[in-house]
C-alpha cells in the first residue's frame, strides 16, 4: 500500500469533493488524480476514495458527499465561488492556524494532522446514502 505525506501551509480549507467543492474553472484546469496539486500557486492534495460515491462521515460525524470517487482539501480561495454554508452542507470548511500535515493512501485513507488537531476520514467504510448534488 502507497502512503503519501504532505505538508500544508496555515490558512481556511475545504474538504470534500473536488467536483462539488472546487470553482469551476479551478475544476475544470486540474487533472484530478491523487496527489499534490498546484493552481496559481495554492496547494490542494487530492485522494480517491475506496469506494467510487457515497457519504462518508469523520469521527465528529461530518458528512461528506463524494460524486467523482475523489476527495481533496483546497484552499477556500479555490472554492470562493460557494458560500461556507454551502460547502459546509457538502463538506468541511476549517481555519488550521499552523503548518499541517495531510497523510493519503491509495485505499481511500485520508486525515489531517496538527499539533492540536487531528480529521481522519477513511473512506475505505461505505456508508451510501442517496445524494441531491448542487
Amino acid at each position: 500500500m502507497t502512503q503519501d505525506n504532505y505538508c500544508l501551509p496555515p490558512g481556511l480549507y475545504c474538504i470534500g469533493d473536488p467536483q462539488i467543492m472546487l470553482n469551476k474553472i479551478v475544476y475544470d484546469s486540474l487533472v484530478i488524480d491523487s496527489g499534490l496539486h498546484i493552481y496559481n500557486g495554492y496547494m490542494s492534495i487530492i485522494n480517491q476514495t475506496g469506494f467510487d460515491e457515497g457519504m462518508f462521515k469523520d469521527p465528529e460525524l461530518t458528512e461528506y458527499t463524494i460524486a467523482s470517487g475523489f476527495i481533496g482539501i483546497f484552499p477556500y480561495s479555490l472554492c470562493s465561488d460557494k458560500s461556507i454554508d454551502l460547502l459546509n452542507r457538502y463538506g468541511k470548511c476549517i481555519n488550521l492556524y499552523v503548518p499541517f500535515f495531510v497523510q493519503t493512501n491509495e485505499d481511500g485513507y485520508f486525515s489531517i494532522q496538527t499539533t492540536e488537531y487531528q480529521l481522519i476520514l477513511d473512506t475505505r467504510i461505505e456508508s451510501f446514502e442517496e445524494m441531491d448534488l448542487i
